[in-house]
């Protein structure tokens, strides 16, 4: 995906990424307004702008979007519903969002439709957080 992405638009630049199974959504800065934001959305590799162009909010920093390690991420992706108990996941999701410190938030959902939870990683792959769903 990220060769795609870079393929597209020439970099990985970004404010999120949005892996889903199916689909990937991307927010990038508008190349006419850089205070607006542009959300793109990859489908069996076409790419599309999609909604309203938004205001560029005070939480969000552009950042390279592929700073992490890509295998050890996936791993932990494909481990997501043994590691948070839900056996019948068909909902898993990774969200890469730049942060202002010139680093990556890597969150993992997992949910099957009555149970969800999630897990926090650090862009080497490692786990920080796991929050399980509540039984």
């Amino acid at each position: 995906m990220l060769a795609q992405m870079r393929t597209q638009f020439g970099d990985t630049l970004g404010y999120q990424l949005n892996i889903y199974q199916t689909q990937v959504v991307v927010m990038r800065p508008d190349t006419a307004n850089p205070r607006k934001v542009v959300s793109w959305l990859c489908r069996d590799g076409n790419w599309a702008s999609v909604g309203p162009e938004n205001a560029v909010s005070s939480r969000l920093v552009v950042g390279d979007l592929s700073k992490f390690d890509v295998q050890a991420v996936v791993g932990v992706v494909q481990q997501a519903p043994q590691t948070l108990h839900i056996y019948d996941a068909d909902r898993i999701f990774l969200t890469i969002e730049s942060r202002k410190d010139g680093g990556l938030h890597l969150q993992i959902s997992a949910s099957d439709g009555a149970l969800s939870g999630t897990i926090v990683l650090a862009p080497d792959g490692s786990i920080t957080q796991v929050a399980p769903p509540v039984r």
